[in-house]
């Protein structure tokens, strides 16, 4: 692999590093320190897999491009791309991963991103960019994308068929059939996309799992899934990544601080609706390294882990008490 890298490099920058160092916490891909002409940079190998042929890298380098050269400054700067060998160079960026617990000082930076990212979406060139990785604008849609990563899990060998079928199922169609009744409730079309003003560029995989601490602040990574999204889900995904979780108790402060910061408050209703179906979402996205090819990207980035049923579990619980009467979000649909 360090061949591969020094090779690769040397394509896009036209001269080879110096030095080469592989880096931990890439779950997806390769990712290594180097040296080019006394110069500190990453480089970072995509994986490929025909059963998954989304463009990753030209994603995230675009995405890192546009926020860059809209001054956005808690990114990484993109520096070369060679698409041939499949890798990206970018600046590199001294810190360390975050861990828990997520604090408020956190939490604004990510706010501030954010709001960045809703202003630069008005800039020409944004339109360019494109969907999300798993965007939907409309909740049949988050309805539908529920049904197929369940589909996708029954099929698989997983070594988990219990739990899917006895407990992620169950709480699949009940929180599915609140939502079919809950949309009527709120006067929400199940099929209504709103307006451009209800989506915004996001990072994709949006989380405190993709971000550096350093001296300066917070910088964010992993821009790969990134693009065109619902302002509601991404509000939505903001508190529920789950590899750093933030407390549950933080979700109603912080939900209510994005609300304000990307002038979103038309969004509340599908917001409350989304909630509870992107916790869903997440609890089989941690499944999914039970699959052949989420298991080989795995094994490609070199990530062995266990089983994450129980952060499975823990993310059904809050999607099921999400649907309780009283739940805390209500307060913002009163508000």
């Amino acid at each position: 692999m360090t061949d591969e890298i020094r090779s690769a490099v040397a394509e896009a920058l036209g001269e080879e590093p110096a030095a080469i160092s592989r880096l931990h916490g890439g779950a997806n891909n390769v990712v290594a320190r180097i040296d080019v002409g006394g110069r500190p940079l990453v480089a970072k190998i995509y994986f490929t897999h025909p059963g998954d042929p989304r463009d990753r890298l030209g994603t995230e380098f675009r995405m890192l491009t546009f926020l860059w050269s809209r001054g956005i400054r808690s990114i990484p700067e993109p520096v070369a791309m060679n698409r041939d060998a499949g890798v990206a160079v970018y600046e590199y960026i001294e810190g360390d991963r975050a861990t828990e617990p997520v604090t408020l000082a956190d939490m604004h930076e990510l706010v501030e991103l954010l709001a960045a990212m809703r202003e630069a979406a008005s800039d020409a060139g944004a339109e360019a960019l494109p969907s999300a990785s798993d965007a939907s604008f409309d909740v049949r849609g988050r309805l539908d994308e529920v049904d197929r990563r369940l589909a996708r899990l029954r099929k698989a060998t997983v070594g988990a068929n219990d739990f899917v079928e006895n407990e992620l199922e169950p709480a699949v169609r009940s929180v599915q059939a609140w939502a079919f009744q809950e949309v009527s409730l709120l006067g929400i079309g199940m099929d209504d996309e709103g307006s451009k003003q209800e989506r915004m560029l996001s990072p994709g995989d949006l989380g405190f799992h993709n971000v550096l601490r350093t001296e300066s602040g917070l910088r964010f990574l992993d821009f790969e899934y990134g693009g065109w999204d619902d302002v509601a889900q991404v509000i939505a995904q903001t508190c529920l990544a789950p590899e750093v979780p933030l407390a549950v108790d933080l979700h109603p402060r912080l939900i209510a601080e994005l609300l304000d910061r990307l002038d979103a408050r038309d969004t509340v209703a599908r917001l409350r609706i989304l909630y509870p179906l992107l916790a869903l979402k997440w609890s089989m996205i941690v499944l999914n390294e039970l699959i052949d090819v989420d298991r080989a990207r795995r094994e490609f980035a070199g990530v062995v882990r266990d089983t994450q049923i129980e952060k499975s579990r823990t993310l059904i619980g809050l999607a099921r008490d999400a649907t309780t009467p009283g739940f805390a979000l209500d307060s913002l649909l009163a508000g």
